[in-house]
């Protein structure tokens, strides 16, 4: 029964998790849980396990350093610390969920255009020119094709230029 709700934690706080991450926000009824809170309530309800598993191991390890197989404590013991741990997890996370939830912001509505408009029958769609058509040469791109032109036009010491440069100073 107990491990039900640990469970339900769990698939709830990744829920809100993924909610947040996706869209930045959570809703709560007419208000919405973002940014910090969320990511906080998120991690309390996804630890109620792995805290109600780290108590059972160390339950498990006092045992077997007294000796014994299994530990001395009733299974209704038992119950109530998952209980508690459920309620110390859950319960600080819905408080902090009801202080930290706002307003749901106002989404800006996308400005739509009359629907006699049509952008696509203004102009007239170009077709595909067929290869035969084409008196353009094209050139082919291979695989070990190393195109070495420079893409700048280089300077020249020899080229006629009235404008002035800084001279380069060579090691030679």
């Amino acid at each position: 029964m107990i491990c039900l709700a640990e469970l339900a934690c769990l698939v709830f706080g990744i829920a809100i998790l993924i909610t947040v991450m996706a869209n930045g926000s959570f809703p709560i009824g007419n208000k919405e849980l973002r940014g910090a809170p969320a990511y906080i309530v998120s991690l309390l309800l996804i630890a109620v396990l792995p805290i109600a598993l780290l108590i059972g191991c160390g339950l498990g390890v006092d045992a077997v350093q007294k000796g014994k197989q299994a530990p001395d404590i009733d299974e209704t013991k038992l119950a109530l610390i998952e209980l508690g741990i459920v309620f110390g997890c859950a319960i600080p996370a819905l408080i902090i969920a009801l202080a930290a939830a706002k307003k749901k912001r106002k989404k800006k509505k996308k400005k739509r255009r009359p629907a006699e408009y049509d952008d696509y029958d203004d102009e007239p769609r170009r077709g595909r020119i067929d290869d035969e058509d084409d008196d353009r040469p094209s050139r082919r791109r291979f695989e070990d094709d190393d195109d070495d032109r420079p893409r700048r036009r280089r300077f020249d010491e020899d080229e006629d230029d009235d404008r002035p440069r800084r001279r380069r100073f060579d090691d030679d």
